[in-house]
């Protein structure tokens, strides 16, 4: 799975070395409890009731007997969330000049968790329209909407629901540290 996925192990591996030493161990341990499953929830909740990326749907065929699944969402999937969350925060941190985000001075987490999950959105208009085409390279065919998006077949209730996803996802940690 490891070697399936790399895009997807190496940033998760530099979000394990740089996240306790940034935030601390626990910190880093508690983000990638609340990512996964947040993440794993809304993966769930969007291929079986539409909400929050809008339907879509896995196809396991082809890595099915090669890579770990969890009720029908890729591992892999939800996992990626919690590096991409994290360096999305790291990055509202610098944009927001936000320095006390885990003490009683912080100023603006509320401003660094909505910018945050701008970015998150950001990063999903690229990453997206190349997954879905994932079959022209080495990623394959892993999922597919029912209907065509305006944005590269992409639509744009997926864009939002990973808005809401990153604001959910860095409201809990910054609400669990700062509020």
């Amino acid at each position: 799975m490891v070697l399936l996925r790399p895009y997807s192990f190496i940033p998760m591996l530099l979000f394990c070395v740089f996240a306790p030493r940034e935030i601390g161990l626990g910190r880093a341990a508690l983000w990638a409890a609340i990512a996964y499953v947040t993440a794993f929830a809304a993966e769930l909740g969007s291929i079986t009731v539409g909400f929050p990326f809008g339907w879509y749907f896995y196809v396991q065929a082809p890595t099915q007997a090669r890579e770990f699944w969890v009720h029908g969402v890729p591992f892999f999937d939800s996992m990626s969330f919690i590096f991409l969350s994290y360096w999305t925060f790291i990055a509202a941190l610098w944009i927001t000049g936000e320095k006390e985000i885990f003490s009683a001075k912080s100023i603006f987490p509320w401003r660094t968790i909505f910018v945050g999950a701008f970015l998150m959105m950001a990063a999903d208009i690229v990453i997206d329209p190349i997954a879905l085409r994932g079959e022209k390279w080495f990623l394959g065919t892993i999922y597919g909407y029912p209907f065509w998006g305006p944005y590269f077949g992409i639509t744009y209730e997926n864009f939002l629901g990973w808005w809401l996803l990153g604001f959910t996802i860095l409201f809990f940690f910054v609400f669990l540290f700062v509020l």
